[in-house]
């Protein structure tokens, strides 16, 4: 399958324009930082069970912020990285727990 990465970025930039803008604001709380990950050997391996460990959304971040700050160059792999934040920001705020700029919880 091809997929266009400029597709791709304009999806993106309406999804993350219309959360912040018009719902969120420009912060999110997470209730949780933990979450299972399946490692990219097993991901699409349907021949065996997938072994998940845990990752964390706190540390995924921090390494994001050193790609902003100039300390780490940006890698293919922080795309996984981003994808990590992006899935749990998006659960939570899914299930109408997200917390707001206010400190009141969005619907």
């Amino acid at each position: 399958m091809k997929l266009e990465i400029e597709k791709l970025k304009e999806a993106f930039d309406v999804i993350i324009k219309n959360f912040y803008e018009i719902k969120y604001g420009q912060s999110i709380d997470l209730e949780s930082n933990l979450y299972w990950n399946i490692p990219a050997g097993e991901l699409c391996n349907f021949e065996s069970e997938p072994r998940p460990d845990v990752g964390d959304v706190h540390e995924d971040y921090q390494d994001l912020m050193r790609i902003v700050s100039g300390i780490q160059p940006p890698l293919a792999s922080h795309l996984i990285t981003l994808s990590s934040i992006l899935r749990a920001v998006g659960e939570q705020a899914s299930s109408g727990s997200a917390v707001v700029d206010d400190g009141s919880r969005s619907s």
